[in-house]
């Protein structure tokens, strides 16, 4: 999976073709610019965006995006970290401290 960084939202991955086909995974991703992509360990369709504007999560492998809130204020994302024990989502911010989401079986909550 490779994202362009400080460039309009754009992630492609090369599904098992090692770089000879590239699929886009925007899909309806608004974000301006994407810092980081996390895929879940233990669920392939469960991807996690950090943007320039906050959380964004796919339950389906990039299909589809929605904004993961939990009261997070709008912030740049510039990291995300799963917790392999946990199943904590830890998104580090830009000016706005540190915020840790709950995942759970494939299921985000928020």
């Amino acid at each position: 999976m490779v994202t362009g960084t400080m460039i309009t939202a754009r992630i492609f991955m090369s599904p098992k073709t090692f770089g000879d086909s590239w699929t886009s995974l925007v899909a309806d991703l608004r974000s301006s610019t994407i810092n980081v992509v996390r895929e879940h360990p233990g669920n392939p369709n469960l991807l996690f965006v950090g943007a320039e504007d906050g959380v964004f999560v796919s339950t389906d492998r990039g299909k589809s995006w929605s904004r993961l809130n939990n009261n997070m204020p709008w912030a740049p994302v510039d990291d995300l970290e799963i917790h392999p024990r946990d199943n904590d989502l830890v998104a580090g911010t830009h000016g706005r401290g540190v915020w840790i989401f709950w995942v759970m079986s494939g299921r985000y909550l928020t």
